[in-house]
């Protein structure tokens, strides 16, 4: 039960992580491995004494052979206590580097945090000298030869009580970590989701270890009046505990496949939305090639009509020139018009400079001008410089774009937009901010589609929210949204910065 239970998580984990080649993954790994490797040593020291068989084989269904063959197994005491130990501190140790790595970008660049990795490398170190049962088997030698037994039992216990709290300060700050990269990255929906259940599926990995092994690291062992012959002592375990282990492990286990359940949905969910957005502009842009084609060809007929009109026929009629020039103006502007259209949807060739992120927000802003008087400009551009390698020019109308959305969409006499530029982790994020109306849940699905718009207006054709959504993309970013009905909308755009290394080459 209990071991199915162990390799199920281990699956679970695997599962999840399989795509992520990262620094943390590897730490999260770490997590789990030293896990399973204190549990395996704790069976093995267990079955060396010939301990709680009957509680085990309830737990792990161990047949009366498979015991007798541990039973009689020669393992080496001593280190199977190491193995315990070396477990427990590893444990620890890769679930404070695993929360430092998945919450600090270049966490191993910041020379603070290299001392306070040094620091935790020196502890664990000590930890495992400290509860080493040759050193302790040695201190007790020393000890009874110097008469000095009750200054040694005083060093071990509190030696003992003050590496516990050092792991469990591992632990709480690991998980204080977590809770501040939750709220730190709030505004970003997919580190949001990703950090909540990270967060969720530690929480019953954590309680089940900490139930099992409240007790580990520990000193297992002590000397005796006789040479080389040493006493080893019992774990403090507890039946109830442990006939309580597969009822916790249980629960455990379905809170994080509901937990893994629940996040793949967000993903899947996501990952249509993207495959989804992506099909319709494709099939806009082959759509628009042959529409532009077709209609250009009336265009240049209607044009080369009346242009023969106006200089062969009607040349001294003011009245028919005059609506002649109107047919011509038109035909003019729904030739850009299409141009346009089929430039926003198929024409994508970014040219990425080294810039910096707050130029072509100031741009926009600038080239921003309000048809309502009433609709402030609000711009809180990050101090500090933020750059990437971006084309200014296409990402400048990528923000007008959707400044200018949220201008026409605002109703209310003291309308307001708000841009920010911040820093979030290697992400550049430009916030765009109105108090508008809001967007329905029945148009949240289809905001990026081509030539769909909520708005009337004839010079509209709903395209400039799918030529931000294909910009955002070639610059290796993303966009999102969030809105709420009669509260307002907002945008994202995240912009993978550029490494420090290269900002340092300029």
């Amino acid at each position: 039960m209990t071991f199915v239970a162990i390799l199920l998580v281990f699956l679970l984990i695997l599962f999840i992580y399989k795509s992520i080649n990262t620094i943390s993954a590897i730490f999260l790994y770490g997590i789990f491995i030293s896990a399973v490797f204190t549990y395996a040593a704790l069976i093995l020291y267990l079955s060396k004494f010939n301990l709680y068989y009957v509680t085990l084989n309830q737990l792990f269904n161990f047949n009366p052979g498979t015991w007798s063959n541990l039973v009689l197994q020669n393992f080496n005491t001593d280190a199977l206590i190491r193995f315990l130990n070396g477990g427990s501190i590893l444990f620890y140790l890769f679930y404070i580097l695993f929360s430092l790595s998945f919450c600090i970008t270049k966490w191993f660049e910041i020379k603070q945090i290299r001392y306070i990795l040094y620091t935790i490398l020196f502890l664990s170190l000590s930890q495992f000298l400290f509860f080493d049962p040759g050193f302790n088997i040695y201190m007790q030698n020393v000890a009874y030869t110097h008469n000095n037994m009750e200054i040694y039992k005083i060093i071990s216990g509190y030696g003992s009580i003050l590496f516990h709290w050092v792991n469990y300060i591992y632990l709480f700050l690991g998980f204080l970590l977590l809770i501040w990269h939750f709220f730190k990255n709030y505004q970003i929906r997919f580190l949001r989701n990703h950090t909540l259940f990270t967060l969720f599926s530690l929480l019953p990995l954590t309680f089940i270890y900490l139930l099992m092994f409240y007790f580990a690291p520990t000193n297992l062992v002590k000397s005796t009046f006789i040479s080389n012959f040493n006493n080893y002592q019992l774990p403090e375990l507890t039946i109830i505990e442990l006939r309580l282990f597969p009822l916790v492990v249980t629960l455990a286990l379905l809170f994080m496949f509901y937990n893994a359940y629940k996040y793949n949905l967000i993903k899947k969910s996501n990952k249509e939305f993207n495959l989804l957005t992506h099909t319709n502009i494709d099939t806009a842009s082959l759509g628009v090639r042959t529409f532009t084609h077709s209609i250009k060809n009336h265009l240049l007929a209607i044009r080369s009509e009346a242009e023969f009109l106006k200089e062969k026929k009607f040349n001294n009629d003011e009245d028919a020139l005059y609506s002649l020039e109107l047919i011509l103006e038109s035909c003019r502007q729904s030739s850009e018009s299409l141009e346009s259209a089929l430039d926003r949807l198929t024409g994508f060739r970014i040219s990425p400079t080294f810039s910096a992120l707050n130029q072509p927000v100031e741009l926009a802003i600038k080239r921003f001008n309000p048809q309502h008087t009433s609709i402030q400009i609000v711009s809180d551009l990050s101090e500090k410089q933020l750059f990437a390698y971006i084309d200014q020019e296409m990402l400048q109308e990528t923000i007008y774009n959707i400044i200018k959305n949220a201008e026409e969409a605002i109703n209310n006499e003291d309308g307001k937009i708000h841009i920010t530029t911040s820093k979030i982790n290697k992400w550049g994020m430009v916030t765009i901010d109105d108090n508008g109306p809001g967007i329905s849940n029945e148009n949240k699905k289809r905001l990026f589609t081509p030539f769909f718009s909520t708005k009337s207006s004839i010079t509209n054709w709903g395209i400039g929210l799918s030529y931000c959504y294909k910009v955002i993309k070639l610059h290796g970013g993303t966009i999102e949204f969030s809105s709420n009905k009669e509260k307002g909308t907002r945008f994202n755009i995240l912009i993978p910065l550029a490494e420090q290394k290269h900002m340092r080459n300029r």
